[in-house]
């Protein structure tokens, strides 16, 4: 077991050798995990507002910001699972082996399994149900949303489901396989729950298949620079992340419109794409948050946490 995370006041000290290494965005607030195995809860305006510690003498290893919560993997193999505020309200452990992964969603979450299969978690049902993949395949990552979810398999292709647990159909590329899912945001206006209108599906071969639903691929996206390896699907923006470091945004339509380039000597590696804003990790550990496609403030990790109240109203309002 690892020793437990150092207290806040021992972090002020090593505050400049912590690290961001994973970033997730909700409508409501975004999620940074430091290499320390804390999370950082962000409700805007690019500030701390709480920092989430795993039990002791563990870590919190991956993260995914559903629509109605955040699920965090934690070095034991459970999920730990948070409703609001930054606290944990309930804790998921497989009846055997361990969790390795997890997708937050809107209607039901999906937690990945070691063995390869996959527990679909129902919000308004509060159960968990198993989904096998086929004989001999393994699924090793998920991608929740509010019409579809997309499993990825270690042979390459992608399982689409839309409810009940059911696979739809299997995704194949033209060429090479899956190797990476863009992760989905929802977002709602008071009335009813929106989601990204396109998702990205990254190929060994660099290329990235756009689909708009159905399992079909719409476009197939090339850029002549770089291979694209991580993608992020928004409401009104999406990103993919180049092999090169650099990350092109696109507002639809299969259109890159601009290209993202990060601080010299550094390559941007992971992005979240949020309600306000998006966020990007750079390979030096730091966040940066973007509005429109412009760089707003970079969001460093050991950085003091702003308490809810008259702080947390204001970085609210100005997110």
């Amino acid at each position: 077991m690892s020793a437990a995370p150092p207290a806040y006041d021992e972090q002020k000290e090593t505050g400049k050798e912590l690290r961001y290494i994973a970033v997730s965005a909700s409508q409501e607030c975004v999620y940074l995990l430091r290499g320390d195995g804390v999370c950082d809860r962000s409700k805007g305006a690019g500030k701390v507002h709480s920092r989430m510690q795993p039990p002791a003498g563990l870590q919190y290893t991956a993260i995914s910001a559903g629509f109605h919560a955040v699920y965090l993997l934690r070095s034991d193999g459970s999920v730990d699972r948070s409703t609001g505020s930054g606290k944990i309200t309930s804790t998921l452990t497989p009846e055997e082996g361990k969790y390795v992964g997890a997708a937050g969603g809107v209607s039901a979450s999906y937690l990945i399994r070691e063995d390869g299969a996959v527990d679909r978690v129902e919000k308004s049902k509060g159960h968990t149900e198993a989904m096998n993949p086929p004989p001999g395949v393994k699924y090793i990552a998920a991608s929740a949303g509010t019409d579809a979810t997309y499993l990825l398999r270690d042979d390459g292709k992608v399982d689409r489901t839309t409810k009940n647990a059911k696979v739809d159909c299997t995704m194949a590329p033209r060429a090479g396989a899956y190797v990476f899912l863009s992760d989905q945001l929802a977002i709602t206006d008071g009335k009813a729950i929106y989601g990204n209108s396109a998702n990205y599906l990254i190929r060994d071969d660099g290329g990235c298949d756009r689909t708009t639903g159905k399992g079909e691929v719409d476009q197939e996206l090339k850029n002549p620079e770089a291979a694209y390896v991580a993608s992020t699907a928004g409401h009104s923006s999406s990103y993919l992340i180049r092999a090169d470091g650099i990350v092109d945004r696109t507002k639809g339509n299969g259109k890159i419109d601009s290209e993202m380039k990060p601080k010299a000597g550094t390559k941007y590696i992971d992005a979240s794409a949020g309600s306000a804003a998006s966020y990007l990790l750079r390979d030096d550990g730091v966040v940066v948050r973007t509005k429109n496609g412009k760089i707003d403030t970079e969001m460093l990790p050991g950085a003091e946490v702003v308490k809810d109240g008259v702080f947390g109203k204001l970085a609210t309002m100005m997110s």
